[in-house]
């Protein structure tokens, strides 16, 4: 659905680098839910918006999957 994607390893680099232990990260653009996934992979809380349904539906089906 999304075009513009980055890679969860990148996304994981990044939070390691800016974001303290324990902070909440808000994705005002959620798309595909790479950084959803990413927060999910390093225990971080996230919230997320998206005006598309179909991508809020595709972001959803991915983070259902991730452990």
């Amino acid at each position: 659905y999304n075009k513009a994607t980055y890679s969860t390893d990148l996304c994981n680099q990044l939070l390691n680098i800016y974001a303290p232990s324990g902070s909440v990260i808000y994705d005002p653009f959620i798309g595909t839910g790479t950084t959803a996934v990413s927060c999910k992979e390093l225990g971080y809380t996230y919230l997320g918006s998206e005006l598309s349904e179909n991508q809020c539906r595709w972001a959803e089906d991915r983070l259902e999957k991730c452990q």
